[in-house]
């Protein structure tokens, strides 16, 4: 671990943990998604499913979760996905 991260308290780290864990699940979906290999359906799946691991990692930050990363979802899936 880097030296900011040792700085934190331990519920700082925690956090930090729990948001790398969530970026680490929406990066990995994303980068599925743009490759244009998975259909809508299946990124739809994709989707609902870090959503579902987001609300058990940041509950109460789920209004948040939908209105930025729910947004970008969407995106990705309605510009690089195709119809299958």
């Amino acid at each position: 671990m880097d030296r900011l991260y040792r700085s934190l308290n331990p519920e700082q780290q925690r956090e930090d943990r729990k948001l790398r864990t969530l970026q680490s699940l929406v990066d990995s979906a994303g980068r599925l998604i743009v490759t244009g290999k998975v259909s809508k359906p299946k990124a739809w799946e994709m989707a609902a499913g870090v959503r579902e691991s987001a609300s058990r990692i940041i509950p109460d930050q789920m209004e948040l979760y939908d209105m930025i990363l729910g947004s970008r979802f969407r995106y990705w899936i309605e510009y690089f996905c195709p119809e299958i």
